[in-house]
């Protein structure tokens, strides 16, 4: 009985859950004229935000209350149904459409001079711009977004890999790249999530209630609405896809940049639309092309249709698609709910291209215009996911998602979740392990790391390095052996042991480094370092082992000046609080002047210089032994800088510069041989954003020995300078200076101001306008006690094959012009 009367109450409960999910409402596919489904076609109540979007197979599912409703079908491109539907409590009504392509009608417009009708539309919505870009700043609203990306073809050369193939060889490749691409329709990752969004005029907050990942149960998505929001009433519209702005159709300047054409007028909800085309003046210029409909009489936008192609050089990416459709969610007010974008790709692997897609769809529901909100939800934390976001099941979704998932879809995450669980298995983490950590000729030379996935420990030899050539060692060779374990999410360790051996002075030299991470959400990092007869660069910047090799063996130009250190040092870094940051550190050590050892070089070119930078011809030891103990302090802060809890805090800066107070001071243990000097600097940098014209870097530092009684020249204050024509360069490197001619213990001043102007006029050179190039310029300048000034002034152009730079650089002292030079960096540009 008691058995009969549980199984009674299973039952009872699972009919209460099952009869509880079942929401009322309409369902359904909408199709073409041509029986295509049609994906993201906006289906909403009328005057309301509530609405939901057909996914790829066309098919959706709008929950709504039992009663009469009014629902749009809107799709750009199409012409808008909207119908009165009565939905049953508890039923789901099913509702099938077939959108047809709008028809627009040309009306009789008087052309003054020529103009085309256009042109007096976009100038009133011009008029109106600013009205639009800043009504309704206090709102919230419920955002669901989805990414998917995926293959969708691939072509052959006539060689693959550096191999010409046979048509058999052509043909087995092809059908193995189509299966493989076939076997989940092309899909390679998809990802959705769920968000608030609170904003009150410059105030803003997002927060994600739900997220999920393929591949990975335990991971966030990032698919915040603002990662993606676009407003067109700007004048600069940026996005993820490009690190350049590009200018509005309806922006205050756009007339200048722009060719409009009206193609006609439709009707929709007793609304008259106008149907405008631009078009670039210039193809390369940052700015879009296609359509945008704006609706007559309230000279505001009804929908947005454009597209970036590869003239405008995305990153990544060959082309993109925007569609935005704007919604009359209350009485006249308009806001966008639904924003697709899709980039396209093709991908080239050596003779072989990938073609890919990359779909974003966002839509925003549930608007409040007039919320209550607590002044708590604004803070420094802008974005926010929940740690419990990533919990939601798959019913969750297909209950809430407005943007509901294919069947492909759906096999796609439960593909990607089962390969989660085979890759997850000890038995094949081990197997995994045991095939990463075997050793093979090739990591012989670039390097080898034994894993244990369980421990969360590594063990790594960098040996790719490890041969090198200076005039004070010789040839000389390290073993840079490394040591790591993950003790939890927050906290790790990692040590370094790096031996070295010169052949021409016979010394063996030892460096050792201790870090440990122990906070990571407060950057706590406690860091121990020691070393014995450690060949350190007087200059303090390290000069490339590889470059000045290179340039030794062939031109005799030896720039990397040593001496010798032992010493042990302990250094602090925490957070303060968001945008305050401390670091404390002391360091006790031996220093002794080294000298050459070696003048051996592989071409008969150019003279070796002694160790002794400042009397290059004298080969004596630059200084008797000396000893040093110093304690530094190094305060920064960067004003109301924000960040995001993604979940693990990530800080964005401030508009407002970062600075940097730091305080070094020697202090003598004993009457001689002790360094005894007090050095304070203060640097401020920040980023300068001039929209169409690029972005920049702007770095000021200056600073004074305050006391000064003894010390060698490696205490002095050095630069970042460069005699190679090869290099990686920081925003505050100089290009062509000499590296101790400009050394003080003084009174010192710099500033560093490198620009990339993003195409702004390589987009306007006919030859130049084809390629990617980006131009560059930089200035820097330097003043002392002791020397003239010094400047430099550097052009050049950068992104060439997306990671190189190249600059001609002039440098000036007192007038003239005794430095210059063409630098090849490596790099991203700002």
């Amino acid at each position: 009985m008691k058995l009969i009367f549980k199984s009674l109450s299973l039952f009872l409960v699972y009919l209460l859950f099952s009869f509880s999910s079942i929401a009322q409402g309409i369902e359904g596919k909408i199709i073409d004229q041509n029986k295509n489904p049609l994906p993201y076609v906006n289906i909403h109540k009328m005057n309301t935000s509530l609405g939901v979007a057909t996914n790829l197979d066309g098919l959706y599912s709008l929950n709504l209350p039992a009663g009469k409703h009014i629902v749009e079908y809107r799709m750009i491109g199409f012409k808008t149904i909207t119908d009165t539907i009565y939905v049953r409590e508890g039923k789901k009504t099913r509702k099938n459409y077939t959108l047809l392509e709008e028809s627009v009608e040309l009306s009789s417009v008087e052309i003054t001079y020529g103009e085309d009708p256009a042109i007096p539309i976009i100038k009133k919505v011009i008029e109106q711009r600013e009205k639009h870009l800043n009504e309704y700043q206090k709102y919230t609203c419920q955002n669901f977004t989805k990414s998917i990306f995926k293959f969708s073809g691939h072509q052959l050369g006539e060689r693959v890999f550096g191999l010409k193939l046979s048509l058999q060889q052509r043909f087995e490749m092809d059908s193995m790249i189509k299966a493989d691409f076939s076997k989940n329709d092309g899909f390679f990752y998809t990802s959705e999530s769920e968000t608030q969004l609170y904003k009150d005029k410059d105030k803003i907050k997002e927060v994600m209630v739900s997220s999920r990942v393929s591949g990975d149960p335990k991971q966030f998505s990032f698919n915040f609405s603002q990662n993606y929001a676009m407003n067109f009433y700007e004048n600069l519209i940026s996005f993820n896809f490009s690190n350049k702005f590009f200018i509005s159709p309806v922006a205050s300047y756009a007339l200048s940049d722009y060719r409009y054409f009206l193609i006609g007028t439709f009707q929709d909800n007793n609304q008259t639309i106008n149907k405008i085309k631009v078009i670039p003046k210039n193809l390369a210029s940052n700015c879009f092309y296609g359509h945008i409909y704006i609706i007559d009489s309230l000279w505001r936008i009804h929908a947005i249709d454009l597209n970036i192609t590869k003239e405008n050089n995305l990153m990544f990416f060959d082309s993109l698609n925007i569609k935005q459709s704007f919604t009359n969610i209350e009485d006249n007010i308009w806001k966008p709910t639904s924003n697709v974008q899709r980039a396209y790709a093709n991908i080239g692997i050596m003779g072989m291209n990938i073609l890919a897609t990359l779909d974003f769809n966002s839509m925003s529901q549930n608007f409040d215009f007039n919320p209550e909100l607590n002044k708590d939800i604004f803070s420094k934390e802008l974005l926010l996911i929940n740690k419990d976001a990533n919990l939601k099941d798959s019913l969750y979704w297909k209950t809430n998602s407005p943007l509901p998932s294919t069947d492909t879809e759906r096999a796609f995450y439960a593909y990607e979740d089962s390969v989660y669980m085979v890759n997850s298995n000890p038995d094949t983490i081990r197997i995994r392990d045991k095939r990463m950590n075997r050793l093979t000729f090739t990591k012989v030379f670039t390097g080898y790391t034994y894993r244990n996935t369980f421990n969360k420990t590594s063990h790594s030899i960098n040996i790719f390095n490890s041969l090198a050539f200076n005039t004070v060692q010789g040839w000389n060779m390290n073993l840079d052996y490394k040591y790591k374990k993950e003790i939890n999410d927050n906290n790790s360790l990692l040590f370094n042991l790096v031996p070295e051996y010169g052949f021409s002075d016979k010394t063996w030299r030892l460096g050792s480094s201790l870090n440990w991470q122990y906070n990571k959400e407060r950057l706590a990092v406690l860091n121990i370092k020691g070393g014995v007869n450690e060949a350190k660069a007087i200059s303090g910047y390290k000069v490339s082992p590889f470059l000045n090799t290179f340039y030794s063996e062939l031109f005799g130009q030896n720039e990397m000046k040593l001496y010798g250190k032992t010493y042990f040092n302990v250094s602090h870094y925490s957070e303060i609080f968001t945008g305050l940051n401390l670091k404390l550190g002391s360091e006790i050590s031996k220093r002794q002047a080294l000298v050459n050892h070696s003048s051996q070089k592989w071409a008969d070119k150019g003279n070796y210089t002694s160790n002794n930078p400042l009397m290059p011809n004298d080969d004596r030891e630059a200084f008797a032994l000396n000893n040093s103990f110093v304690v530094e302090g190094e305060l920064s802060w960067n004003p109301f800088m924000k960040y995001a809890s993604l979940p693990n805090k990530v800080r964005m800066r401030s508009k407002f510069p970062m600075f940097t107070l730091t305080y070094k001071k020697a202090i003598p243990l004993e009457k001689e041989s002790w360094a005894d000097y007090d050095l304070v600097e203060l640097k401020a940098d920040c980023f300068v954003n001039l929209g169409w014209f690029g972005r920049g870097s702007l770095i000021a530092k200056t600073g004074k020995f305050i006391r000064l009684e003894e010390m060698i020249l490696a205490d002095y204050k050095h630069y970042d300078a460069n005699r190679f024509h090869l290099g990686l360069f920081g925003n505050e490197s100089f290009r062509v200076m000499p590296y101790y001619k400009f050394s003080t213990n003084g009174t010192y001043l710099e500033a560093h101001y490198t620009h990339n102007f993003n195409r702004w006029l390589f987009s306007k050179l006919p030859l130049l306008k084809k390629t990617k190039l980006s131009e560059e310029f930089s200035a820097h300048i330097l003043s002392n006690d002791f020397q003239k000034p010094y400047m430099e002034i550097s052009v050049g152009a950068s992104n060439i094959f997306n990671i190189l730079s190249l600059n001609y650089t002039l440098g000036f002292q007192n007038g003239e012009r005794p430095y210059h030079g063409i630098t090849l960096s490596f790099g991203i540009s700002l």
